[in-house]
């Protein structure tokens, strides 16, 4: 079916693109409410509705989106991290904790606000978002190809297998869509920018960073440094903005943290956030305002979640491959996300309690048949694969020293951790000499970072292979770069770490680097190898 489908597509597809009009299927979508947990079963607002779209039109929809997320990198700040090629949660829940980090070391009043739009994609106002794209620069038949999607799209409600008579809808990104992201996110970067923009907002900085505004699609997280003006000015921001694209805020479930302030009555009576709140949730972590919590407050509720399932599970009548299965999928995906996410330190007896649950559920809390080491092993050395927690988590804490050395990887907490030495931090990644004293330096996130480097280097006996990761420009006995100042040229003109100029264990002769020509001299006068390296490394 798919040769003769495919010629049919493509003609439907270009007809539109030509300006065509739109199969009226195309428009129509199917919605299925699904009870929210815990909510009044009798109240409309207690269900989830979930749309679906004619396939064909979700094809050319994908093709729009796929071409657009090409550009949504150059078109979207780095401050929102949702639906955009190489960015990701992690990525501002590592900065949230920055700001977090920064305001207690400054001891200045500053507000954490969580922002919740009420029923964000269906409250965006289409000609809003046609001046938006416009803006943006996008090309008039794209904007026209918008358009006719959005022109008096209809939906019917199934209910007990009934559909209802068509309804017509008049705002909202369609759901379900594959576009409906990406749009969203040009949508609400008319208010990012806003606020980044007012000065009479300040946020809070941290390195060279002034951080006003983190978001993920709708999730926005605003951090403000004069509350007492700044509060009143964001809220006055947030009504004009609503008034002209439909954005309204749920007052009741914006959560806010404070430090170091305490609002006026009249505030409290005026904005009904919950003041007194010692946390907040964002991205699905738990914020506190004592980054000492952070492990406890985030791992007991995980783990409370995991143990009930596995209880649960353990009921099913499962073969052992299921049940492994089943701690892959299920299990190890909750705890990579923490893991990722904060870099908080996971006691020993933490990765016991874990195995021993995942033990008990495998072997149906009897006497276990195979030792839990084996089952971690690969399925060519006789094992089933089973994850190793502890390993995970160890690749997880160091991951961001990855991100620093991969030039092509951009976030705003990289930006604040870049900033936060004289010279350039990836450098003390490589010398065994320069590590102790970086990861004492007074930064939450990064000294942590640095502290599971060392222990990786430790657990691993890495000693010798991390010498590829220094820096000649900055190795500390290294004395060749202390009397000249070509080995800082270098680093400026991407040659930094000697795995750079290492191949096969020796040195790279210069007729393999043709853009270092005014540099040949100075490879050919390395001793070859790597003797040049501190002993030891």
């Amino acid at each position: 079916m798919r040769e003769p489908l495919i010629p049919l597509l493509k003609a439907s597809f270009n007809y539109t693109l030509s300006g065509g009009a739109l199969p009226p299927s195309w428009r129509e979508a199917y919605i299925s409410v699904i009870p929210k947990a815990g909510k009044d079963k009798t109240d409309p607002r207690g269900y989830r509705p979930i749309s679906v779209l004619n396939i064909d039109y979700k094809l050319f929809a994908a093709i729009l989106a796929k071409r657009l997320s090409t550009l949504m990198p150059t078109l979207i700040e780095e401050d929102q991290t949702g639906f955009i090629g190489n960015r990701q949660t992690h990525d501002n829940i590592r900065r949230a904790i920055h700001i977090i980090d920064q305001i207690l070391k400054g001891k200045t009043g500053t507000v954490l606000i969580g922002l919740d739009a009420e029923k964000a994609y269906n409250t965006v106002g289409w000609e809003f978002l046609f001046h938006v794209l416009k803006r943006f620069g996008l090309c008039d038949r794209f904007i026209q190809c918008i358009r006719m999607i959005y022109m008096s799209p209809t939906a019917r409600i199934k209910v007990n297998g009934s559909l209802s008579n068509r309804i017509t809808l008049q705002r909202g990104c369609r759901q379900g869509c594959p576009l409906s992201p990406l749009l969203f996110n040009l949508f609400i970067e008319l208010l990012a920018q806003c606020i980044r923009e007012e000065t009479r907002l300040e946020g809070v900085t941290t390195g060279n960073v002034e951080n006003k505004i983190c978001l993920y699609a709708d999730d926005v997280l605003v951090a403000l440094g004069n509350p007492e003006e700044g509060i009143p000015l964001l809220m006055e921001m947030l009504e004009e903005y609503g008034r002209l694209s439909g954005y309204r805020l749920n007052i009741q479930k914006t959560q806010i943290l404070t430090f170091f302030f305490n609002p006026s009555r009249q505030m409290v009576a005026k904005y009904r956030f919950g003041w007194h709140q010692s946390q907040m949730e964002y991205l699905g972590i738990l914020l506190t305002k004592d980054l000492a919590l952070l492990y406890e407050v985030n791992y007991n509720r995980v783990n409370k979640k995991i143990y009930e399932d596995l209880e649960r599970w353990g009921l099913l009548h499962l073969d052992l491959g299921s049940r492994v299965r089943a701690i892959k999928i299920n299990i190890l995906p909750k705890l990579l996300y923490l893991f990722a996410a904060l870099p908080v330190e996971v006691p020993a007896k933490q990765f016991r309690e874990w195995d021993m649950h995942c033990s008990r559920f495998i072997w149906g809390n009897k006497r276990p048949r195979v030792r839990y080491a084996t089952l971690q092993l690969p399925g060519e050395r006789g094992g089933m694969a089973l994850p190793c927690f502890e390993d995970y988590y160890l690749a997880a804490q160091i991951r961001p020293l990855v991100c620093w050395c991969n030039s092509k990887y951009e976030a705003k907490w990289k930006d604040i951790e870049l900033s936060l030495m004289d010279f350039p931090i990836q450098s003390v990644l490589g010398s065994l000499e320069s590590l102790p004293q970086a990861y004492q330096m007074q930064n939450f996130c990064v000294s942590f970072s640095l502290k599971k480097w060392a222990d990786v280097i430790k657990i691993f006996g890495l000693n010798r292979e991390i010498g590829l990761l220094g820096w000649p420009a900055h190795l500390p006995r290294f004395l060749p770069a202390l009397l000249d100042h070509k080995f800082r040229e270098w680093s400026r003109h991407g040659i930094t770490a000697i795995c750079k100029i290492v191949k096969h264990g020796e040195l790279i002769n210069f007729e393999d680097v043709s853009d270092l020509r005014d540099r040949q001299g100075r490879l050919l006068s390395l001793p070859t190898g790597l003797e040049f390296l501190p002993e030891g490394s």
